[in-house]
């Protein structure tokens, strides 16, 4: 008898906390984006986009793609990241970010809020990170990357 109660206790006890967590807030865990489907390949041996994504004091470039376009920054490790360019601190006001001159960290003109450049929160009050594409290599040697979402 005494592990019936035991368990019903822990299950009202779970149940009471999921309760609470899902009433605690009126934010949404991350804003509302608009919907767009992306699919973009992009060719890895292009000598002009090589130049800027090998070149250690930029490493990134802009792609036409996604709702305000997409930061494509290869780290030093190889790893290629997609960001969204479209800002989640007001989705609204429909602001682009941008590589900061520096090359170290992006930035929001509109809401001074700033991020690394793999996306996350480094400033300025933002609390979400940065809409992050899905990235892989294809193609023979991996000379292709595709950015889906």
């Amino acid at each position: 008898m005494r592990n019936k109660a035991h368990y019903f206790l822990v299950l009202l006890l779970n149940l009471t906390g999921l309760y609470l967590s899902a009433c605690s807030s009126d934010e949404e865990p991350y804003p509302r984006f608009p919907v767009v489907t992306v699919y973009e390949e992009v060719y890895l041996d292009n000598p002009i986009l090589q130049a800027d994504l090998d070149n250690p004091s930029k490493r990134f470039v802009y792609l036409n793609a996604g709702i305000n376009g997409i930061i494509l920054h290869k780290t030093i490790d190889e790893r290629y990241i997609a960001l969204e360019r479209l800002s989640p601190v007001d989705v609204d006001a429909d602001c682009t970010v941008n590589v900061d001159v520096s090359g170290f960290f992006i930035d929001d003109p509109c809401s001074d809020a700033t991020w690394d450049l793999e996306g996350n929160p480094s400033g300025g009050g933002n609390a979400w990170p940065l809409y992050q594409y899905q990235t892989s290599r294809t193609g023979q040697g991996g000379n292709y990357l595709i950015i889906t979402n």
